[in-house]
């Protein structure tokens, strides 16, 4: 598979050399080195420097390529589409395609050398992106990989191979159709982790799609109330059970959908969902969607390492997993007051009689153990070493399997407090049972005497003891995430292909913020 460094050179190569002969579209001048800088910034944007084939175009996959794309008929480093750039060919080829985006380039009616205009403004005018300030905020990664491969730097002859669980998961893809519609209603996630995938219902509109929800997402760009989630999903339900799903925010980006737990969260939104819904409702109008939703959840699990723990209600687990809005008002009591999937009034499961958790639990079990099956085994290293206590050490470690953690203060065994019932503990003891992680003998007895079971069994755990005496731990406070800046109002692109108009919708919908 050939390198960042090595598509980098093709782009290089080309645009030193000028195009006299050949297709039309491929003939351009010796370009400047902002013009190659500005190539470099279009493939960082597009593809990331992979070579995409589509299905959608059945001769790209004849191609060497190094995954599949799904955006629509988009292939190659520029995501260029047969009907407005060349052939396949030509788009499937790093330096052919180049000679494209350049052939366009030189025709602008403005001067790419020009250097009162942003370069990212150039490559907008000649890709015409739903997300053009995206070319800006890769220019300086182009300038670096150019002046390191043309100023005696050392290229790199390799590059990190696709995770191998993602190209399984690829394999065992459900039928969708999934397109963007990007809206500007994000912002950069500064540094923050993702640790929660949450799942979302519209609410206020029940008759509404994908399609339509990610066109009302952006008619709130510049409003006092924007909103966005990553992906909206929907069944053509009850034409058809065919599943569409659109990307309205790049999930390396934060979406405004749950507030202060904007910048950790990944956001699904099921278009014409209602939280009131019961278990029925669910399966007629979205089973399929559910689906749908749970393969993009393992999908972005894999990518930003979250692990797929579904946290269904009563919520008896932390982050980092697989929960929804009213997870975070009533769990995190992050300052949301929504309620969906379930909504207010419940009942909670299980058993799941409103949103079915158990569904799309198997579902994320299904589509991890899919894309887990291809991960080659982990390296063992080599064999641990265990140094066994002697003397005292070992006579106190051995009292306190009996008699609890010992108490340097007061010189006394503590007892277990999972065993008494301790609330701390015993939540603490449910997320090791969740994450499957091999329990203690004193853990062990603690899960058997309160009936603590995985979360995903449908085993609901007993209510814990009652309250422990005032010496014990204090619960822990919430962690509080700062408010989720809203992003500046956008300037529509100089150029961009028509956009149709956005459906007019009434104030009855949720807001996602």
């Amino acid at each position: 598979m050939p390198s960042v460094d090595d598509y980098a050179l093709a782009i290089i190569a080309e645009g030193e050399r000028a195009r006299t002969d050949g297709p039309d579209e491929l003939r351009h001048p010796v370009i400047t080195v902002r013009g190659i800088q500005i190539a470099l910034a279009t493939v960082y944007v597009e593809s990331d420097f992979v070579m995409y084939a589509n299905p959608n175009n059945p001769e790209s996959e004849s191609f060497p390529h190094d995954a599949d794309s799904y955006d629509e008929d988009s292939v190659g480093l520029f995501q260029q589409r047969i009907e407005w750039w060349g052939t396949t060919a030509e788009e499937m080829d790093p330096a052919e395609s180049a000679a494209m985006f350049f052939h366009h380039l030189v025709a602008l009616d403005d001067d790419y050398n020009d250097p009162n205009v942003s370069p990212g403004t150039f490559a907008q005018d000649v890709q015409g992106s739903a997300y053009p300030d995206r070319y800006d905020q890769r220019f300086n990664d182009a300038v670096s990989l150019y002046n390191r491969l043309t100023n005696g730097g050392t290229p790199v002859s390799t590059t990190t191979a696709i995770d191998p669980r993602l190209a399984a998961l690829q394999a065992a893809r459900p039928d969708f159709n999934e397109y963007p519609n990007w809206s500007t209603n994000c912002e950069p996630r500064n540094g923050v982790t993702v640790d929660g995938l949450f799942a979302h219902t519209e609410d206020g509109s029940d008759t509404d799609n994908a399609d339509g929800l990610a066109w009302f997402l952006r008619s709130t760009e510049g409003t006092d109330n924007p909103r966005s989630y990553h992906y909206t999903i929907s069944t053509g339900y009850p034409k058809d059970d065919g599943v569409t799903v659109v990307d309205v925010v790049d999930t390396d980006y934060a979406a405004w959908a749950v507030g202060a737990s904007n910048l950790r969260s990944i956001n699904y939104c099921i278009a014409g969902s209602e939280s009131y819904w019961l278990r029925a409702d669910w399966i007629q109008h979205a089973a399929r969607a559910i689906d749908v939703m749970a393969y993009l959840m393992v999908q972005d699990a894999i990518k930003y390492n979250v692990p797929p723990k579904v946290i269904a209600p009563p919520y008896n687990s932390d982050l980092p997993g697989i929960a929804d809005h009213r997870y975070c008002s009533v769990y995190l009591k992050d300052g949301n007051d929504h309620t969906d999937v379930d909504g207010p009034d419940g009942p909670y499961g299980p058993p799941f009689v409103k949103f079915p958790w158990d569904i799309l639990t198997a579902a994320v079990a299904k589509y991890w153990a899919i894309a887990n099956a291809a991960a080659p085994p982990a390296d063992p290293g080599p064999p641990a070493t265990f140094a066994a206590p002697a003397g005292d050490e070992a006579l106190r470690k051995l009292l306190e399997q009996f008699l609890g953690p010992f108490d340097e203060t007061t010189g006394l065994f503590t007892g277990w407090p999972q065993l008494a019932g301790d609330p701390i503990a015993l939540a603490d003891l449910q997320a090791k049972v969740n994450a499957g992680t091999p329990l203690s003998l004193v853990d062990g007895l603690a899960a058997e005497r309160w009936g603590i079971k995985p979360a995903s069994s449908g085993v609901t755990p007993p209510p814990p003891a009652p309250a422990p005496a005032a010496e014990d731990k204090p619960a822990k406070a919430p962690t509080k995430k700062p408010p989720a800046k809203k992003a500046p109002v956008k300037k529509p692109p100089a150029k961009k292909p028509p956009a149709k108009k956005a459906p007019v919708k009434t104030p009855a919908r949720k807001a996602a913020r």
